[in-house]
């Protein structure tokens, strides 16, 4: 009965050592909300976009089309309007961030419409 006893004491002790050494994960470190600021390889070219502390977004696109965008960022949703100086088009669209910030994808629509136009990627240059 002794030997029982000393041989489960001796695999208890082990286990509280095992556990205590690294066996359960520490919390995930969560990293700074990133920024929608930078620029930008888009499926239609180049996106430039600086973003506010208060969540406004500006910016640019040139490529296939040239013209600005402006919004505001919800969470890791970049909700904004657009619009091209050639035509004269105008409309809404939105982008979702990639948890790493190093990708956004979205769609875009023609006047009050987020979608219709469709998908506007991009991956971030700087």
């Amino acid at each position: 009965m002794r030997r029982v006893l000393a041989v489960s004491s001796i695999l208890a002790a082990a286990l509280l050592l095992s556990v205590g050494c690294g066996g359960l994960p520490s919390p995930e470190m969560k990293a700074p909300p990133k920024t929608f600021s930078g620029t930008w390889n888009t499926n239609w070219g180049t996106l430039e976009l600086a973003q506010q502390r208060t969540g406004l977004v500006i910016g640019k696109f040139s490529g296939f089309r040239h013209g600005h965008v402006s919004g505001r960022v919800e969470g890791n949703r970049f909700v904004f309007t657009w619009s091209q100086r050639e035509h004269g088009h105008r409309g809404k669209g939105y982008m979702l961030m990639t948890r790493d910030g190093d990708e956004l994808d979205g769609r875009w629509g023609y006047g009050k419409n987020f979608d219709g136009g469709g998908r506007w990627w991009a991956n971030r240059i700087e």
